[in-house]
Protein backbone atom coordinates (compact mmCIF):
# COMPACT_ATOMS: atom_id res chain seq x y z
CA UNK A 1 0.00 0.00 0.00
CA UNK A 2 2.71 2.83 0.47
CA UNK A 3 4.39 1.44 -2.14
CA UNK A 4 1.81 2.51 -4.32
CA UNK A 5 1.20 5.88 -2.29
CA UNK A 6 4.59 6.89 -3.16
CA UNK A 7 4.18 6.27 -6.79
CA UNK A 8 0.96 8.11 -7.22
CA UNK A 9 2.54 10.70 -5.17
CA UNK A 10 5.55 10.69 -7.44
CA UNK A 11 3.78 10.71 -10.34
CA UNK A 12 1.78 13.44 -9.55
CA UNK A 13 4.65 15.50 -8.49
CA UNK A 14 6.94 14.56 -12.35
CA UNK A 15 3.77 15.39 -14.21
CA UNK A 16 4.08 19.20 -12.83
CA UNK A 17 7.23 18.83 -14.62
CA UNK A 18 6.40 17.32 -17.64
CA UNK A 19 6.61 19.23 -21.21
CA UNK A 20 3.87 20.09 -23.21
CA UNK A 21 1.97 18.07 -25.65
CA UNK A 22 3.27 17.48 -29.00
CA UNK A 23 1.30 20.36 -31.23
CA UNK A 24 1.33 18.46 -34.21
CA UNK A 25 -0.74 16.10 -32.48
CA UNK A 26 -3.57 19.10 -31.89
CA UNK A 27 -3.23 20.66 -35.38
CA UNK A 28 -6.19 23.52 -36.04
CA UNK A 29 -7.62 24.02 -39.23
CA UNK A 30 -8.31 27.49 -40.17
CA UNK A 31 -9.60 29.44 -43.06
CA UNK A 32 -8.87 33.19 -44.61
CA UNK A 33 -11.07 35.99 -43.00
CA UNK A 34 -11.01 34.32 -39.62
CA UNK A 35 -9.99 35.80 -36.53
CA UNK A 36 -7.37 33.36 -34.70
CA UNK A 37 -7.06 33.55 -31.08
CA UNK A 38 -3.75 32.24 -29.79
CA UNK A 39 -2.95 31.67 -26.19
CA UNK A 40 -0.28 30.03 -23.98
CA UNK A 41 0.28 30.28 -20.61
CA UNK A 42 3.09 27.66 -19.78
CA UNK A 43 6.22 26.07 -20.76
CA UNK A 44 5.85 25.09 -24.46
CA UNK A 45 7.04 21.58 -26.38
CA UNK A 46 11.37 21.55 -25.84
CA UNK A 47 11.71 20.50 -29.58
CA UNK A 48 9.38 23.14 -30.74
CA UNK A 49 10.97 24.71 -32.88
CA UNK A 50 14.15 22.93 -33.89
CA UNK A 51 17.21 25.17 -34.39
CA UNK A 52 15.79 28.19 -34.56
CA UNK A 53 15.52 29.55 -31.51
CA UNK A 54 18.32 31.93 -31.60
CA UNK A 55 17.03 33.38 -34.58
CA UNK A 56 13.44 34.44 -33.44
CA UNK A 57 13.49 34.36 -29.59
CA UNK A 58 14.24 37.51 -27.76
CA UNK A 59 15.43 35.49 -24.96
CA UNK A 60 17.13 33.29 -26.60
CA UNK A 61 16.69 30.07 -23.94
CA UNK A 62 16.03 26.38 -25.49
CA UNK A 63 12.65 26.72 -24.30
CA UNK A 64 9.91 28.83 -24.78
CA UNK A 65 6.01 29.37 -24.08
CA UNK A 66 3.35 26.93 -25.54
CA UNK A 67 3.06 26.54 -29.39
CA UNK A 68 -0.29 26.19 -31.28
CA UNK A 69 0.17 24.75 -34.89
CA UNK A 70 -2.23 26.15 -37.73
CA UNK A 71 -3.29 24.75 -41.15
CA UNK A 72 -4.39 26.54 -43.80
CA UNK A 73 -5.92 25.08 -47.21
CA UNK A 74 -5.50 27.03 -50.33
CA UNK A 75 -8.84 28.07 -51.94
CA UNK A 76 -7.53 29.62 -54.98
CA UNK A 77 -4.54 30.83 -56.19
CA UNK A 78 -2.87 34.25 -55.06
CA UNK A 79 -1.14 36.37 -52.41
CA UNK A 80 -2.11 35.68 -48.78
CA UNK A 81 -1.25 38.51 -45.70
CA UNK A 82 -0.68 37.39 -42.73
CA UNK A 83 -1.84 40.31 -40.27
CA UNK A 84 -1.64 40.59 -36.46
CA UNK A 85 -4.71 42.44 -34.90
CA UNK A 86 -4.24 42.31 -31.19
CA UNK A 87 -2.20 41.10 -28.35
CA UNK A 88 -0.99 42.19 -24.79
CA UNK A 89 2.41 43.23 -25.16
CA UNK A 90 4.16 40.09 -25.20
CA UNK A 91 6.43 39.12 -27.64
CA UNK A 92 4.93 35.97 -30.24
CA UNK A 93 7.29 34.35 -32.77
CA UNK A 94 5.41 33.22 -36.12
CA UNK A 95 6.83 30.45 -38.56
CA UNK A 96 5.48 28.79 -41.58
CA UNK A 97 5.72 25.60 -43.45
CA UNK A 98 4.39 25.37 -46.86
CA UNK A 99 2.79 22.22 -48.58
CA UNK A 100 3.21 22.55 -52.02
CA UNK A 101 0.24 20.66 -53.88
CA UNK A 102 1.36 17.91 -55.43
CA UNK A 103 5.25 18.74 -55.27
CA UNK A 104 5.98 17.84 -51.80
CA UNK A 105 4.00 16.59 -48.81
CA UNK A 106 6.23 17.20 -45.68
CA UNK A 107 4.97 15.81 -42.29
CA UNK A 108 4.66 17.50 -39.19
CA UNK A 109 7.77 17.37 -37.24
CA UNK A 110 10.20 19.92 -35.40
CA UNK A 111 12.14 21.14 -38.39
CA UNK A 112 11.98 22.72 -41.42
CA UNK A 113 9.83 25.96 -39.85
CA UNK A 114 10.90 29.08 -41.17
CA UNK A 115 10.61 32.09 -38.76
CA UNK A 116 9.17 34.87 -41.07
CA UNK A 117 8.23 37.24 -38.41
CA UNK A 118 9.36 37.32 -34.14
CA UNK A 119 9.16 39.74 -31.67
CA UNK A 120 5.93 41.18 -31.98
CA UNK A 121 5.26 42.78 -29.16
CA UNK A 122 3.00 45.94 -30.00
CA UNK A 123 -0.67 44.97 -29.35
CA UNK A 124 -2.18 46.92 -32.38
CA UNK A 125 -2.87 45.71 -35.94
CA UNK A 126 0.53 45.17 -38.16
CA UNK A 127 1.30 42.56 -41.66
CA UNK A 128 3.21 39.86 -40.76
CA UNK A 129 4.33 38.50 -43.68
CA UNK A 130 2.68 37.27 -47.32
CA UNK A 131 3.00 34.30 -49.32
CA UNK A 132 2.36 33.51 -52.78
CA UNK A 133 0.40 30.43 -52.71
CA UNK A 134 -1.40 27.90 -55.05
CA UNK A 135 -4.76 25.95 -55.41
CA UNK A 136 -4.53 23.06 -52.94
CA UNK A 137 -1.32 24.13 -50.98
CA UNK A 138 -0.96 24.16 -47.19
CA UNK A 139 0.06 26.72 -45.39
CA UNK A 140 0.97 25.68 -41.97
CA UNK A 141 1.74 28.47 -39.03
CA UNK A 142 3.51 27.55 -36.05
CA UNK A 143 3.09 30.18 -33.61
CA UNK A 144 5.48 30.29 -30.60
CA UNK A 145 4.88 32.15 -27.41
CA UNK A 146 8.28 33.72 -25.86
CA UNK A 147 7.75 33.65 -22.38
CA UNK A 148 6.80 30.89 -20.24
CA UNK A 149 5.99 32.41 -17.41
CA UNK A 150 2.93 34.91 -18.15
CA UNK A 151 -0.26 34.91 -19.95
CA UNK A 152 0.32 35.27 -23.26
CA UNK A 153 -2.49 36.27 -26.18
CA UNK A 154 -2.49 37.69 -29.69
CA UNK A 155 -5.11 37.40 -32.15
CA UNK A 156 -4.33 37.06 -35.82
CA UNK A 157 -6.20 36.77 -39.52
CA UNK A 158 -5.34 35.82 -42.61
CA UNK A 159 -6.52 37.80 -45.56
CA UNK A 160 -8.07 36.13 -48.49
CA UNK A 161 -6.18 36.43 -52.05
CA UNK A 162 -7.08 39.75 -53.53
CA UNK A 163 -5.75 39.00 -56.99
CA UNK A 164 -4.63 42.24 -58.87
CA UNK A 165 -6.32 41.55 -62.37
CA UNK A 166 -9.57 40.71 -60.74
CA UNK A 167 -10.13 44.17 -58.44
CA UNK A 168 -9.98 46.46 -60.75
CA UNK A 169 -11.42 49.77 -60.03
CA UNK A 170 -12.96 52.22 -63.11
CA UNK A 171 -12.49 55.67 -63.12
CA UNK A 172 -13.33 58.96 -65.44
CA UNK A 173 -11.89 62.39 -66.06
CA UNK A 174 -11.41 64.44 -62.99
CA UNK A 175 -12.81 61.84 -60.90
CA UNK A 176 -11.08 62.02 -57.13
CA UNK A 177 -9.24 58.20 -56.85
CA UNK A 178 -8.12 57.48 -53.40
CA UNK A 179 -5.46 54.92 -52.69
CA UNK A 180 -4.82 52.75 -49.60
CA UNK A 181 -2.38 50.33 -48.86
CA UNK A 182 -0.92 48.34 -45.74
CA UNK A 183 0.85 45.82 -45.98
CA UNK A 184 2.18 43.22 -48.47
CA UNK A 185 1.07 43.39 -52.22
CA UNK A 186 2.16 40.69 -54.52
CA UNK A 187 5.85 40.48 -55.57
CA UNK A 188 5.01 40.00 -59.41
CA UNK A 189 3.17 42.90 -59.59
CA UNK A 190 4.69 45.13 -61.63
CA UNK A 191 7.22 42.37 -63.01
CA UNK A 192 10.32 43.04 -63.20
CA UNK A 193 11.17 45.69 -60.86
CA UNK A 194 13.21 47.53 -62.94
CA UNK A 195 10.36 47.89 -65.60
CA UNK A 196 10.19 51.22 -67.16
CA UNK A 197 11.98 53.95 -65.47
CA UNK A 198 14.58 53.27 -62.42
CA UNK A 199 12.76 56.14 -60.46
CA UNK A 200 9.60 53.44 -59.67
CA UNK A 201 12.30 51.37 -57.66
CA UNK A 202 12.31 53.15 -54.59
CA UNK A 203 12.46 50.05 -52.58
CA UNK A 204 15.87 48.41 -52.63
CA UNK A 205 14.48 44.74 -53.33
CA UNK A 206 12.04 42.16 -52.62
CA UNK A 207 8.05 42.75 -52.01
CA UNK A 208 7.09 45.80 -51.51
CA UNK A 209 3.87 47.04 -50.49
CA UNK A 210 0.14 46.68 -52.04
CA UNK A 211 -1.43 47.30 -55.54
CA UNK A 212 -4.51 48.66 -56.90
CA UNK A 213 -5.19 48.96 -60.80
CA UNK A 214 -7.44 51.48 -62.22
CA UNK A 215 -9.11 51.17 -65.32
CA UNK A 216 -9.71 54.77 -67.39
CA UNK A 217 -11.60 54.97 -71.18
CA UNK A 218 -10.47 57.45 -73.32
CA UNK A 219 -13.23 59.96 -73.91
CA UNK A 220 -11.66 61.92 -76.98
CA UNK A 221 -7.99 61.66 -78.70
CA UNK A 222 -6.27 63.64 -76.98
CA UNK A 223 -3.23 64.82 -74.16
CA UNK A 224 -4.07 63.35 -70.89
CA UNK A 225 -2.45 64.07 -67.37
CA UNK A 226 -2.69 62.56 -63.70
CA UNK A 227 -2.22 64.75 -60.84
CA UNK A 228 -1.50 63.71 -57.33
CA UNK A 229 -3.87 65.46 -54.98
CA UNK A 230 -2.92 64.57 -51.18
CA UNK A 231 -0.18 62.26 -49.73
CA UNK A 232 1.60 61.16 -47.00
CA UNK A 233 5.09 60.53 -46.44
CA UNK A 234 5.38 57.19 -48.25
CA UNK A 235 6.39 57.26 -51.95
CA UNK A 236 4.00 54.98 -54.30
CA UNK A 237 5.14 53.65 -57.77
CA UNK A 238 2.35 55.14 -60.79
CA UNK A 239 2.62 52.48 -63.82
CA UNK A 240 0.68 52.78 -66.63
CA UNK A 241 -0.04 50.58 -70.03
CA UNK A 242 -2.58 50.02 -72.94
CA UNK A 243 -5.40 47.00 -72.04
CA UNK A 244 -4.60 45.52 -75.46
CA UNK A 245 -4.40 42.05 -73.89
CA UNK A 246 -5.63 40.86 -70.56
CA UNK A 247 -4.08 42.31 -67.42
CA UNK A 248 -1.27 40.73 -66.26
CA UNK A 249 2.01 41.71 -64.71
CA UNK A 250 4.19 42.18 -67.54
CA UNK A 251 4.37 45.44 -70.12
CA UNK A 252 4.09 48.01 -67.44
CA UNK A 253 5.40 51.91 -67.60
CA UNK A 254 6.36 53.55 -64.88
CA UNK A 255 5.58 57.42 -64.99
CA UNK A 256 7.04 58.36 -61.75
CA UNK A 257 7.40 57.64 -58.08
CA UNK A 258 5.62 60.35 -55.97
CA UNK A 259 5.70 61.36 -52.57
CA UNK A 260 4.77 65.01 -52.50
CA UNK A 261 1.20 66.00 -52.78
CA UNK A 262 0.48 68.29 -56.40
CA UNK A 263 3.14 66.27 -58.51
CA UNK A 264 2.20 66.43 -61.95
CA UNK A 265 2.76 63.29 -64.07
CA UNK A 266 4.09 63.77 -67.42
CA UNK A 267 1.27 63.99 -70.23
CA UNK A 268 0.31 61.22 -72.33
CA UNK A 269 -1.59 60.86 -75.86
CA UNK A 270 -4.06 58.77 -75.32
CA UNK A 271 -6.67 57.60 -78.57
CA UNK A 272 -10.49 57.82 -78.23
CA UNK A 273 -11.85 54.53 -77.36
CA UNK A 274 -8.07 53.29 -75.46
CA UNK A 275 -8.84 51.53 -72.36
CA UNK A 276 -5.78 52.57 -69.69
CA UNK A 277 -4.66 50.39 -66.78
CA UNK A 278 -3.48 52.53 -64.09
CA UNK A 279 -1.25 50.42 -61.40
CA UNK A 280 -0.34 52.23 -57.97
CA UNK A 281 2.30 50.04 -55.81
CA UNK A 282 3.25 51.38 -52.37
CA UNK A 283 6.69 50.91 -51.19
CA UNK A 284 5.66 50.30 -47.38
CA UNK A 285 4.78 47.18 -45.85
CA UNK A 286 4.93 48.39 -42.59
CA UNK A 287 2.74 51.75 -42.60
CA UNK A 288 -0.49 52.91 -44.16
CA UNK A 289 0.23 54.69 -47.43
CA UNK A 290 -2.30 56.73 -48.71
CA UNK A 291 -2.72 59.47 -51.65
CA UNK A 292 -5.26 60.44 -54.08
CA UNK A 293 -5.44 61.46 -57.50
CA UNK A 294 -6.89 62.77 -61.08
CA UNK A 295 -7.15 62.53 -64.46
CA UNK A 296 -7.33 65.98 -66.45
CA UNK A 297 -9.09 66.03 -69.80
CA UNK A 298 -8.32 69.62 -70.29
CA UNK A 299 -6.33 68.88 -73.05
CA UNK A 300 -8.49 66.14 -74.82
CA UNK A 301 -8.65 66.93 -79.11
CA UNK A 302 -5.21 68.27 -78.84
CA UNK A 303 -2.52 66.02 -78.75
CA UNK A 304 0.88 67.53 -77.48
CA UNK A 305 3.56 66.92 -79.71
CA UNK A 306 6.27 65.90 -77.27
CA UNK A 307 5.79 64.95 -73.54
CA UNK A 308 9.30 65.22 -71.88
CA UNK A 309 9.92 62.80 -69.21
CA UNK A 310 13.28 64.10 -67.69
CA UNK A 311 16.31 66.65 -68.48
CA UNK A 312 19.53 65.91 -66.95
CA UNK A 313 23.57 66.99 -67.33
CA UNK A 314 26.64 65.92 -65.65
CA UNK A 315 29.89 67.03 -65.84
CA UNK A 316 32.88 64.19 -66.28
CA UNK A 317 36.36 64.78 -67.67
CA UNK A 318 36.02 68.60 -68.94
CA UNK A 319 32.62 67.62 -70.91
CA UNK A 320 28.92 67.90 -69.92
CA UNK A 321 27.24 64.83 -70.90
CA UNK A 322 22.93 66.02 -71.48
CA UNK A 323 20.31 63.26 -71.66
CA UNK A 324 16.87 63.06 -71.61
CA UNK A 325 13.79 61.21 -72.25
CA UNK A 326 10.51 61.18 -73.97
CA UNK A 327 7.45 59.23 -73.62
CA UNK A 328 5.68 59.64 -76.77
CA UNK A 329 6.29 62.17 -79.87
CA UNK A 330 4.11 63.41 -82.78
CA UNK A 331 5.75 64.80 -85.80
CA UNK A 332 8.53 65.94 -84.38
CA UNK A 333 11.60 66.55 -85.82
CA UNK A 334 14.71 67.43 -84.09
CA UNK A 335 16.22 69.27 -80.87
CA UNK A 336 18.20 72.06 -80.29
CA UNK A 337 20.80 72.26 -76.82
CA UNK A 338 20.97 75.66 -76.52
CA UNK A 339 23.25 77.04 -73.33
CA UNK A 340 24.39 80.06 -71.12
CA UNK A 341 26.00 81.79 -68.38
CA UNK A 342 23.77 83.50 -66.95
CA UNK A 343 20.23 82.13 -68.32
CA UNK A 344 19.31 85.30 -70.16
CA UNK A 345 21.15 84.84 -73.09
CA UNK A 346 21.32 81.54 -74.58
CA UNK A 347 22.79 79.91 -77.76
CA UNK A 348 22.83 76.74 -79.65
CA UNK A 349 25.71 74.47 -78.98
CA UNK A 350 24.34 71.47 -81.36
CA UNK A 351 21.50 69.56 -82.57
CA UNK A 352 20.16 66.04 -82.27
CA UNK A 353 17.46 64.44 -84.32
CA UNK A 354 13.87 63.40 -83.12
CA UNK A 355 12.32 60.25 -83.31
CA UNK A 356 9.13 61.82 -85.76
CA UNK A 357 6.23 59.50 -83.85
CA UNK A 358 7.07 57.56 -81.47
CA UNK A 359 4.58 55.93 -78.30
CA UNK A 360 7.29 54.23 -76.20
CA UNK A 361 10.02 55.58 -74.28
CA UNK A 362 13.10 56.97 -76.21
CA UNK A 363 16.56 58.30 -75.02
CA UNK A 364 18.74 60.99 -75.91
CA UNK A 365 22.39 62.50 -75.03
CA UNK A 366 24.67 65.11 -76.46
CA UNK A 367 27.98 65.86 -74.88
CA UNK A 368 29.45 69.48 -74.88
CA UNK A 369 32.80 68.89 -75.58
CA UNK A 370 33.66 72.37 -75.38
CA UNK A 371 31.67 73.32 -71.99
CA UNK A 372 31.85 77.01 -70.36
CA UNK A 373 33.74 77.07 -66.87
CA UNK A 374 32.08 77.61 -63.75
CA UNK A 375 28.14 77.32 -63.75
CA UNK A 376 26.49 76.99 -67.10
CA UNK A 377 22.88 76.42 -68.03
CA UNK A 378 20.98 74.11 -70.62
CA UNK A 379 17.57 73.98 -71.99
CA UNK A 380 16.27 72.16 -75.02
CA UNK A 381 14.44 73.71 -77.83
CA UNK A 382 12.16 71.00 -79.16
CA UNK A 383 10.76 71.42 -82.58
CA UNK A 384 8.04 69.53 -84.71
CA UNK A 385 7.79 69.58 -88.46
CA UNK A 386 5.03 72.29 -88.64
CA UNK A 387 7.64 74.70 -87.72
CA UNK A 388 6.31 74.89 -84.30
CA UNK A 389 8.80 74.83 -80.81
CA UNK A 390 8.19 74.31 -77.11
CA UNK A 391 11.06 74.68 -74.02
CA UNK A 392 12.23 72.35 -71.61
CA UNK A 393 13.40 73.93 -68.01
CA UNK A 394 16.51 75.38 -67.84
CA UNK A 395 19.26 72.88 -66.14
CA UNK A 396 22.37 74.17 -64.19
CA UNK A 397 25.89 72.17 -64.80
CA UNK A 398 28.65 73.31 -62.47
CA UNK A 399 32.35 72.63 -64.61
CA UNK A 400 35.44 72.68 -62.60
CA UNK A 401 37.09 76.26 -63.11
CA UNK A 402 40.13 76.55 -65.05
CA UNK A 403 40.39 80.28 -64.72
CA UNK A 404 41.48 82.14 -61.43
CA UNK A 405 38.98 84.98 -60.85
CA UNK A 406 38.90 87.93 -58.21
CA UNK A 407 37.72 91.54 -58.07
CA UNK A 408 39.27 94.71 -55.69
CA UNK A 409 38.75 97.05 -53.98
CA UNK A 410 35.32 96.05 -52.51
CA UNK A 411 33.12 98.27 -52.13
CA UNK A 412 34.47 100.02 -55.48
CA UNK A 413 34.49 103.98 -55.25
CA UNK A 414 35.13 104.67 -59.05
CA UNK A 415 37.42 101.88 -60.70
CA UNK A 416 37.75 98.06 -60.09
CA UNK A 417 40.31 96.07 -61.03
CA UNK A 418 39.31 92.46 -62.37
CA UNK A 419 42.44 89.93 -62.45
CA UNK A 420 41.78 86.54 -64.88
CA UNK A 421 43.85 84.10 -65.02
CA UNK A 422 43.38 81.92 -68.37
CA UNK A 423 44.62 78.85 -69.53
CA UNK A 424 43.49 79.51 -72.93
CA UNK A 425 43.00 82.84 -75.19
CA UNK A 426 39.72 83.68 -76.28
CA UNK A 427 37.35 86.43 -76.22
CA UNK A 428 34.75 87.41 -73.31
CA UNK A 429 32.27 90.13 -72.75
CA UNK A 430 32.18 91.35 -69.24
CA UNK A 431 28.93 92.24 -68.23
CA UNK A 432 27.58 94.90 -65.40
CA UNK A 433 24.42 93.85 -63.98
CA UNK A 434 22.34 95.84 -61.22
CA UNK A 435 20.04 94.01 -58.44
CA UNK A 436 17.19 94.07 -60.13
CA UNK A 437 18.59 92.02 -63.34
CA UNK A 438 19.04 95.11 -65.76
CA UNK A 439 22.48 95.13 -67.53
CA UNK A 440 24.06 98.45 -67.21
CA UNK A 441 27.18 98.18 -69.51
CA UNK A 442 28.60 95.35 -71.93
CA UNK A 443 32.45 95.20 -72.49
CA UNK A 444 34.44 93.24 -74.68
CA UNK A 445 37.71 91.81 -74.25
CA UNK A 446 40.29 89.67 -75.51
CA UNK A 447 41.74 86.63 -73.32
CA UNK A 448 45.44 85.81 -73.42
CA UNK A 449 46.71 82.39 -71.90
CA UNK A 450 47.99 83.66 -68.48
CA UNK A 451 47.57 86.41 -66.30
CA UNK A 452 45.31 89.24 -67.36
CA UNK A 453 43.90 92.35 -66.07
CA UNK A 454 40.73 94.55 -66.78
CA UNK A 455 40.00 97.69 -65.73
CA UNK A 456 35.81 98.37 -64.37
CA UNK A 457 34.81 101.88 -65.11
CA UNK A 458 31.96 102.53 -61.95
CA UNK A 459 31.84 106.03 -61.27
CA UNK A 460 28.91 105.79 -63.60
CA UNK A 461 26.94 103.78 -60.90
CA UNK A 462 24.82 104.73 -57.97
CA UNK A 463 25.38 103.77 -54.69
CA UNK A 464 23.75 99.40 -54.27
CA UNK A 465 24.64 96.03 -55.10
CA UNK A 466 25.95 94.72 -58.70
CA UNK A 467 26.92 92.17 -59.94
CA UNK A 468 29.63 91.38 -62.84
CA UNK A 469 29.22 88.63 -65.43
CA UNK A 470 32.27 87.74 -67.49
CA UNK A 471 31.77 84.79 -70.22
CA UNK A 472 33.01 83.39 -72.81
CA UNK A 473 33.64 80.13 -74.73
CA UNK A 474 35.47 78.71 -72.09
CA UNK A 475 34.90 81.28 -69.17
CA UNK A 476 31.84 81.35 -67.21
CA UNK A 477 32.30 83.39 -63.79
CA UNK A 478 30.03 86.25 -62.25
CA UNK A 479 31.18 88.36 -58.50
CA UNK A 480 28.83 90.56 -56.43
CA UNK A 481 30.28 93.76 -55.36
CA UNK A 482 29.13 96.82 -53.88
CA UNK A 483 29.58 100.91 -55.28
CA UNK A 484 29.71 103.85 -52.48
Amino acid sequence: MRHFIFLFLFSCFLNSFSYAADPCLNIQQITCGQVVQFRSNGLGEFIYPNNLASFCSVGGSERGGQETIYSFIVPSSGTYQVNKLSGNNNYVDYYSKIKYNKINNPPCSNTGWFCFRGFRLDPGDEPLGAFNLNTGDTLMLLVNANSATTLVTQSFVITCAMVVCESIQSIACGDTAKFSAYGFGDPNFPNPLTTGLPRCVTRNSGQGGQETIYRFVVPATGAYQIINITSDIDYVGYYYKRNNTACSNTDWTCMASVVDPGTKLPPYNWNAGDTILILLNAESVTTPTNQSFKIVCSSAGTLLPLSLIDFQGIAKDKQVNLSWRTSQEQNTQNFIIERSSSQADFSPVGSISAANNSSTIKEYSFTDKEPLQGSAYYRLKMLDKDGKSTYSKVISVKLNKTTSFALYPNPVTSTATIMLQSQQSENIEVKVVSSDGKVLSTQKYNLVAGNNRISLDTKQLTTGIYAVFIAGKYTNEHMVFSKQ
